[in-house]
């Protein structure tokens, strides 16, 4: 992601977060914009939101953009987060995770 990382910062601040996060429908025109299917958009979410508070911090977003390019570039979704693409601040809400 780090390549990306930039841009998805600029993205992020330019949707007006509120306490460092976007709400559902401030995320949502921003991967509505990326063209991705609707349906995939969903599994994005659910992947992205890795502290599942329902709001996408930067580092979630950063998540979520990728993801989409991801989609974008016609990858199938994951069914859970690479170790590659967890960042180092979520790495605690990660299940059995080992850090």
């Amino acid at each position: 992601m780090a390549p990306y990382q930039a841009e998805f910062n600029q993205v992020f601040y330019s949707k007006g977060p509120s306490n460092g996060k976007l709400s559902p429908a401030q995320v949502r025109e921003a991967l509505m914009a990326t063209g991705v299917a609707q349906g995939v958009l969903r599994c994005i979410w659910e992947l992205s939101d890795i502290d599942k508070d329902g709001q996408l911090d930067m580092d979630e977003f950063a998540v979520a953009m990728y993801l989409c390019r991801q989609a974008q570039r016609g990858q199938p979704m994951p069914q859970a987060l690479p170790s590659q693409v967890i960042p180092p601040s979520k790495k605690s809400y990660i299940v059995g995770n080992p850090f």
